[in-house]
């Protein structure tokens, strides 16, 4: 209903038993604790992004430029900040890198300028 007019009707398929049910309350939803396992940190890009094993995974805008943090969880990729999981995406890289990715758990160095440096 819509200013006291109906916009539109569903019916509702109950079995006889169900029929005085109440409908469910909606239940807030809470980030749940990261999964123990062998992490390295990346820094989000300014899309909200991070680089995972040559591939990207978003993170979400809100994450912008902070470090989060990345694990391999069964088959699946998790993202996390502070012990919270923020998203969970499945595997989409060559698992073949992840040996890579792992070597480097503060990811790649930052590069050095060489043009003050004189040998």
């Amino acid at each position: 209903m819509h200013a006291g007019v109906v916009i539109a009707t569903h019916a509702q398929r109950f079995r006889p038993d169900q029929a005085d049910r109440a409908p469910r309350a909606q239940v807030a939803r809470r980030a749940r604790d990261a999964t123990a396992g062998l992490t390295v940190t990346r820094l989000a890009n300014g899309a909200g992004t991070v680089s995972f094993a040559g591939t990207d995974y978003p993170c979400g805008r809100g994450w912008a430029r902070q470090s989060i943090e990345v694990s391999i969880v069964a088959g699946s990729v998790q993202l996390s900040r502070d012990g919270r999981v923020i998203r969970v995406h499945p595997i989409r890289h060559d698992r073949a890198r992840e040996l890579g990715a792992f070597a480097n758990p503060k990811g790649r160095p930052r590069r050095k300028n060489s043009a003050g440096t004189v040998a």
